[in-house]
């Protein structure tokens, strides 16, 4: 038996390329976790706050230009633009929200407003401190309330994009589309399948999660928000998950700091970037995980990686420019980005369309290492879920695997992140070293 490492670099460049350095895991990495407990949250929190305090990029365009949908390429399986890069479907959709009866999009402006000036007092009552409280779970009963009118937009746009037969029919799937929901899931825990601390390490409830679900049958095609599934109906996995979504009531209570506090780690970012994390063990091949902030009437959308996080600007969904962004934004997640635009490592996929983090088991997936023009090309087969992986955000992100490789021979495959010094990472770039003979 052999045990295989894998080194890969990571981050596109054009996103956040100008960072030069990736820290290196600090104590809280291993030890923290091993030891859950009541405090585990604020704890870990915490210390990614101070981990954190140089890793982090704003208002940085790099993520705009590949997640918000500002720019559009041509579908090559249908020669079609992308759902997103139609303007007037998105003027349609922009039109349906402002119009719609239930006024989902007044509603969250009320409550907002009603939040800001509840945050404007406790901050003069703590003399200017933004982040001055003991938990994360400030303006709660808020949030909550903003779960169905989030649910109601997001249904909208779903919808619309479902009744445009010209672009989504019961047969997308052949024509390079997916199907995800956004699920209003903060009063449930996801399940895990750990192997090391199980449940315990992931005791955390994002407002809304985008997860991988089956393609839906005739009878409920087009129906979002809704169990439909026998996967739904049993509990989402952590490994289900793609991106998350977290919701502040306050606009003042975004993920990127004022001046006034610059350069300290919000909450809010400090909370999605532990999403990040647990989402980051359940697929140790991801490398980066996508994650939107809706605080408020403003949004903010973050590339959360190995090496820190970048987040884009701030746009409002009170007004059209930035509702219509925000519509581009849901409509690539629930239909236009593949795995590997979410965050998957191209060199390691699911190895058939039987192979998905929704289904019952953990899924197998081809591990590649090297590529035709080099001297040496391997191929291997995932088995059953990871043995390990790093249960940190910065890092490596160190994981190891049971898999198959030439002729059945079984290896314990590792896989990290290569770290650069002095110089921007490089793409997709693998190294295979054999550790154990």
């Amino acid at each position: 038996m052999s045990l295989i490492s894998l080194n890969s670099g990571l981050v596109p460049q054009d996103v956040g390329s100008h960072r030069e350095t990736y820290q290196k895991p600090t104590a809280y990495s291993f030890y923290n976790f091993l030891l859950p407990d009541k405090n585990g949250t604020a704890r870990i929190r915490a210390e990614l706050r101070d981990a954190l305090l140089d890793n982090v990029i704003y208002e940085d365009h790099g993520v705009e230009k590949r997640l918000l949908g500002q720019v559009h390429t041509v579908n090559t399986a249908t020669k079609t633009p992308p759902i997103s890069g139609d303007e007037q479907l998105v003027l349609k959709i922009v039109s349906k929200l402002r119009a719609d009866p239930k006024r989902s999009l007044k509603a969250l402006k009320d409550i907002a407003d009603n939040a800001d000036k509840a945050e404007e007092a406790r901050r003069k009552k703590a003399k200017g401190v933004e982040d001055q409280v003991a938990s994360d779970d400030r303006g709660k009963k808020e949030e909550i309330a903003m779960y169905p009118h989030l649910a109601r937009i997001v249904e909208i746009i779903e919808h619309s994009v479902v009744q445009d037969q010209k672009r989504v029919k019961k047969d997308s799937k052949q024509d390079g589309l997916n199907y995800r929901l956004i699920i209003c899931y903060g009063n449930k825990e996801p399940e895990t399948d750990d192997p090391l601390l199980g449940n315990a390490a992931f005791d955390q409830k994002p407002d809304f999660v985008v997860a991988d679900v089956p393609w839906p049958d005739e009878k409920h095609f087009g129906r979002t928000m809704h169990a439909t599934s026998s996967t739904l109906q049993k509990g989402l996995m952590w490994r289900q998950l793609s991106a998350f979504m977290e919701l502040k009531a306050s606009r003042l209570d975004g993920p990127c700091p004022s001046k006034t506090s610059y350069p300290d780690i919000r909450r809010t970012l400090r909370q999605g970037a532990d999403y990040a994390r647990l989402i980051l063990i359940a697929r140790p091949y991801q490398y980066f995980v996508i994650g939107c902030f809706l605080c408020g009437t403003d949004f903010y959308v973050g590339w959360f990686d190995r090496g820190g996080i970048v987040m884009s600007s701030k746009y409002c969904i009170e007004q059209d420019d930035g509702l219509a962004i925000f519509v581009k934004f849901i409509i690539r997640l629930l239909w236009e980005m593949q795995l590997q635009d979410l965050g998957h490592h191209d060199t390691a996929m699911p190895i058939d369309d039987d192979s998905t983090y929704y289904g019952k088991d953990y899924p197998s997936l081809q591990v590649v290492a090297g590529t035709a023009k080099e001297p040496f090309c391997y191929v291997w087969k995932t088995i059953k879920k990871p043995m390990l992986a790093s249960h940190s955000l910065l890092g490596r992100g160190t994981s190891i695997s049971w898999a198959l490789g030439h002729g059945d021979q079984a290896v314990m495959l590792k896989s990290a992140l290569r770290l650069h010094q002095g110089k921007p990472p490089e793409i997709f770039r693998s190294k295979l070293c054999i550790i154990l003979p």
